[in-house]
């Protein structure tokens, strides 16, 4: 468990199995106590659904009645279900402007529903009927729901996400200080789907006690929220080589070289005309563009053409290769009338499966 939520942490099971009996004790004991009678002969917390035994701040209580103790029970179980999703909505709401990132990121409520579809609430085997009162043939129950106990899972929840969360801020912090592109696209990616998951929890923590937890966790969330912001910054700081050679008689490739050429642009990435190696940019991509044409009895007229391209992706600072890949041949095989009308529906075939994989190793994490 982090550091920060050592103020926080749970009582050992022991100390919890204790804690539960002594609360059920309380509960019975207070139970036994009168309270005020309404002027139709039911208790004041029939009728209120409250009780000064049970302060707010400790205890959730509901009201139910009914025309058995079952239904009665479950009427007073929905009170107290109602009042925590009121609670967790609320809470979730405070907080939607914290969970979400600046300006291009991702929407207040997109945000907000991710984590909203966290925050199942689920209160069976918690709370305890305290009070029973029969009145003109309907059952009447009061109910209560200890805090302490609602808290102890989310508050496990809460440190396991953090440490989760923690973990994938600093491995992306790490990959910025490196230029790992595609690291910091596939960490980027984990940082987005672990932000919700610690936001939920802390809702559902503070949503239960009603305080939030010691330690940095909204910070975290917060952090996480800017981390597209962080990772359009990185790319903005990067550059690639466009060195794409075409085959001998196949002036056509320079389809293909463009669209590579705009898919770089369209990622904030810098694409540079091919120097040589040992230049300033940050990658290098490199590859051969080749078409195989033929013509088929079949379809009389018709040309095929059948292009590929060996696409490498190289850190120049390091000479790693971050992508290899040899790509087209039959996937991306297309007919026209002539030469002219073949190849450009071909390379237009390559170029939709080329270009998400040079998205990937510029860290488009898909």
């Amino acid at each position: 468990m982090p550091r920060e939520m050592t103020s926080t942490a749970a009582p050992n099971s022991q100390t919890r199995r204790w804690q539960r009996w002594a609360v059920l004790a309380t509960l019975l004991c207070l139970s036994c106590a009168s309270t005020p009678a309404s002027p139709d002969g039911l208790r004041e917390h029939f009728v209120t659904g409250k009780d000064a035994r049970f302060p707010q701040d400790q205890y959730v209580t509901g009201a139910g009645q009914g025309g058995d103790a079952s239904q009665a029970r479950l009427t007073a179980f929905a009170d107290i279900g109602a009042q925590m999703q009121s609670k967790i909505e609320g809470t979730l709401v405070s907080h939607e402007q914290m969970m979400s990132g600046p300006g291009g990121g991702a929407t207040v409520s997109q945000v907000t529903n991710d984590v909203r579809q966290h925050t199942t609430f689920d209160h069976r085997g918690l709370a305890t009927v305290v009070d029973t009162q029969v009145r003109d043939g309907t059952v009447h129950v009061f109910a209560v729901l200890d805090r302490a106990v609602l808290a102890e899972p989310f508050e496990r929840e809460v440190a396991r996400t953090w440490a989760l969360l923690r973990r994938a801020l600093e491995d992306f912090a790490a990959a910025e200080t490196k230029m790992d592109l595609r690291g910091a696209g596939r960490l980027a990616k984990e940082v987005r789907s672990r932000a919700p998951e610690l936001a939920a929890a802390l809702v559902l923590f503070e949503s239960s006690t009603a305080s939030a937890p010691a330690g940095g966790q909204w910070a975290d969330v917060q952090k996480a929220a800017q981390v597209d912001a962080d990772l359009r910054r990185l790319r903005a700081k990067a550059s690639v080589e466009i060195c794409l050679t075409p085959a001998p008689g196949f002036p056509e490739a320079s389809q293909l070289v463009q669209v590579l050429t705009d898919r770089v642009s369209s990622l904030g990435v810098r694409a540079l005309p091919c120097a040589q190696p040992g230049g300033s940019a940050s990658f290098r991509l490199e590859g051969r563009i080749a078409a195989v044409f033929s013509t088929e009895a079949m379809l009389e007229g018709a040309v095929f053409c059948r292009p590929s391209v060996d696409l490498r992706v190289l850190d120049t600072s390091s000479g790693a290769e971050i992508l290899s890949a040899s790509l087209g041949g039959d996937a991306a095989r297309a007919a026209g009338r002539d030469r002219e009308a073949a190849t450009r529906a071909a390379l237009k075939k390559l170029g939709a499966i080329s270009a998400p994989k040079l998205s990937e190793a510029l860290g488009d994490a898909p």
